[in-house]
């Protein structure tokens, strides 16, 4: 998704608008493909993005709280157990494993499983073998990602009680970002609060916006 996706929107949005920039709004899981993709030294993308804006958003996960990373740190397929809690084909089923995690874990939060594997240490997808490995990256093991090349100017919003995008996590990103442009810190909020909660548009997307207007470029 960082690699081929998020470049190929970026693109068309603007083959479509005929602008020269976009502005990038990701939460959480957005947050991580943009960090991923604008990171990168062969990356051309960040070039026409004016503004980042990070919600919830994680470049490291070493302090995640949620009980789903006990779920991963398994000797047996993470994908088998995942399927084997909450079924193939199923979405937001009525299991008990649903209505628990809706309960106790995140809010509703189901994280695709290959992706959460990969994100826990931030680092590119795993082919599998060495040799495959090598194929692709040149080398053996998946390479790292690495957010300090990244020069778009960024806004961050991140809340107290996240499971997810824990503090200390986000303070990862402020120790290693170029170009912070500003920082918020809801201390009420939590991970689906940033989409869900009834005066997010004042406490969040309005000054958002602002920056948004401010950085972007006219037309």
């Amino acid at each position: 998704m960082a690699r081929d996706d998020l470049p190929s929107m970026i693109y068309y949005i603007l083959n479509q608008t005929k602008q020269t920039q976009i502005g990038y709004v990701g939460h959480f899981q957005g947050t991580m493909i943009g960090f991923a993709e604008f990171g990168s030294f062969s990356n051309s993308a960040q070039n026409n993005v004016s503004l980042y804006g990070a919600l919830a958003p994680v470049a490291h996960l070493a302090h995640i709280k949620s009980p789903l990373k006990y779920l991963f740190n398994t000797p047996t397929n993470p994908e088998e157990v995942w399927h084997t809690l909450f079924g193939y084909k199923d979405f937001l089923s009525s299991s008990y494993s649903i209505k628990w995690l809706t309960k106790h874990a995140c809010g509703n939060v189901i994280l695709n499983p290959l992706i959460y594997e990969n994100i826990l240490f931030l680092i590119s997808y795993d082919y599998g073998s060495s040799e495959k490995n090598q194929l692709h990256y040149n080398q053996t093991i998946p390479p790292i990602y690495n957010i300090r090349p990244m020069t778009i100017p960024t806004a961050i919003f991140w809340p107290r009680d996240d499971w997810l995008a824990d503090p200390d996590d986000v303070a990862f990103i402020f120790d290693n970002i170029k170009n912070l442009i500003s920082g918020k810190y809801i201390y009420d909020y939590n991970h689906l609060d940033f989409v869900w909660a009834i005066i997010a548009n004042k406490i969040i997307y309005q000054g958002l916006i602002t920056q948004m207007q401010k950085y972007h470029p006219e037309k």
